[in-house]
């Protein structure tokens, strides 16, 4: 029974997937290493339930929200329902049963995950929704718009004015403000070389402990940013076009956790602006500019992004 199970998952291609298949050839068809597999593969595809749903609810309008909340709170009252009739139905496989049922309840779980991924990978985003899941699978940071303060000075270019960029667990618990929007006082001080606003193009190291991002300052300008995975120790690296990239792969590897991005120089001979490409180290020290791109992303692994 089981064998067949496991040939028809060897098919898909997702982690989770392969993971099991992994686990219950080890278990050797041993009754309990078996039901442990598909224990821990049920947790991870509840997990992976959990991190679709809160990627959903972050880039969803407020009407689908709500629309998307009934909708999961119908499927947990089928799950669990299905969860009372799953040992009825299986209560003819003799000393399998165990291992059956935990299969078809890890089957019930997986089937909503996989929809809510598809929902999360085809939905036409709005503009201007940024989201990053980190690499560890742990933590989701995202740009919140925040209601405007009546007081604060309208400069008008800025594209806008007035969010926040924030943190929370994969299963949506735990949220908090990681970094704030410091509009009003560099309106106030004329120091647009160091906004905090705007943000996008949000990023995560491959280690999970650094965030960057771009604050957009001008209709042509951004700002680039680094900062602990928290939100503490923001640190300005200077302005930037877009990130390109991060350096993945092995931990070993060279360049590991640097970061490729396009940056505006004023060279000193000269008032023209310079558009380059540069690799930065995880402190925010420029390495080296990068003459030619794709062949630097031949020779080192790019950080996939969720």
């Amino acid at each position: 029974m089981c064998l067949t199970y496991a040939l028809a998952f060897a098919q898909e291609e997702h982690p989770i997937d392969k993971s099991l298949q992994l686990s219950l050839d080890k278990a050797h068809g041993i009754t309990a290493g078996m039901k442990k597999c598909l224990e821990e593969a049920t947790v991870q595809w509840e997990n992976e339930l959990n991190k679709y749903y809160n990627l959903l609810m972050i880039i969803l309008d407020k009407e689908a929200v709500k629309n998307l909340k009934k909708s999961q709170l119908a499927w947990e009252r089928f799950r669990n329902l299905e969860y009372e009739f799953i040992p009825n139905y299986f209560v003819v496989f003799g000393s399998y049963v165990g291992i059956a049922i935990r299969e078809q309840k890890m089957k019930v779980v997986r089937a909503r995950a996989l929809q809510l991924k598809q929902y999360y990978e085809t939905i036409d985003v709005e503009a201007g929704v940024s989201v990053q899941v980190s690499p560890d699978n742990r933590q989701i940071i995202f740009v919140k718009h925040i209601k405007k303060d009546p007081s604060t000075p309208d400069i008008g270019w800025i594209p806008s004015d007035f969010d926040e960029i924030w943190e929370m667990n994969i299963d949506g618990s735990n949220k908090r403000c990681i970094v704030k929007n410091n509009y009003k006082s560099v309106s106030k001080n004329d120091d647009w070389d160091n906004f905090l606003g705007s943000f996008g193009n949000l990023n995560f190291s491959p280690d999970s402990k650094k965030i960057y991002f771009l604050c957009q300052n001008c209709v042509t300008n951004a700002i680039l940013y680094s900062a602990d995975a928290d939100g503490k120790n923001i640190k300005n690296l200077g302005y930037a076009h877009d990130i390109d990239g991060l350096v993945g792969g092995d931990f070993n590897s060279e360049y590991y956790g640097y970061l490729v991005a396009h940056v505006r120089k004023f060279p000193d001979d000269s008032h023209t602006t310079k558009w380059s490409t540069i690799l930065i180290d995880p402190e925010g020290n420029e390495i080296k500019e990068i003459e030619d791109l794709d062949s630097f992303w031949k020779e080192h692994v790019k950080m996939e992004n969720e």
